[in-house]
């Protein structure tokens, strides 16, 4: 394996590490807000 393959395959790990980070973060972003309303809803 030459380094072009090498710094292909680290990049494509990396857009999809990414891709993960940024999926995962925008659950847990929409899970709290859906907790919160909840919550508050729970209060009034």
């Amino acid at each position: 394996m030459g380094w072009p393959q090498i710094l292909l395959i680290a990049f494509l790990m990396l857009c999809y590490w990414a891709s993960m980070l940024q999926l995962s973060l925008r659950f847990r972003l929409e899970l709290y807000d859906a907790l919160l309303s909840q919550a508050l809803r729970d209060q009034v």
